[in-house]
């Protein structure tokens, strides 16, 4: 996964706004530029099994912990560049930025889950790039 997301970051140039030299970077000596954080940070299980994220809008205890943590780090991260990893999370960060006005400035919305699993991230990646890249001009 991470191969892939420092491909796609390379590729939108966010190295260059950052003034460093590669994406990949940001997992160790330049790490002081990234924040990586998790709507829930706690393992979550409905009906027993793994939850796998999908409709958690729709998960009233879940949304309600999503707006009593989550949106705390959000609100101290707006002008922050934001990458959501995949649609629920873009989805979620969508909803809140709405809701709450937070007017985020850079948030990358569409950008893609880069798991091996995502077989539309390319696909989603390219639908996305033009506009992800006009965020990050202005």
């Amino acid at each position: 996964m991470r191969t892939t997301l420092i491909k796609y970051m390379d590729e939108l140039k966010i190295n260059k706004i950052l003034k460093i030299k590669t994406c990949e970077s940001l997992f160790n000596i330049d790490s002081k530029y990234l924040h990586t954080t998790s709507l829930v940070k706690y393992p979550v299980f409905d009906k027993g099994k793994n939850y796998s994220g999908a409709n958690i809008l729709k998960k009233k205890i879940l949304l309600e912990f999503i707006e009593k943590n989550f949106l705390k780090e959000l609100k101290i991260l707006q002008n922050s560049i934001i990458i959501p990893l995949g649609n629920t999370v873009s989805s979620t960060i969508d909803y809140l930025n709405t809701k709450h006005q937070l007017n985020l400035k850079c948030f990358l919305k569409g950008f893609p889950h880069p798991s091996g699993l995502n077989v539309r991230k390319n696909i989603q990646f390219d639908e996305n790039k033009k506009e992800m890249l006009r965020l990050l001009k202005s």
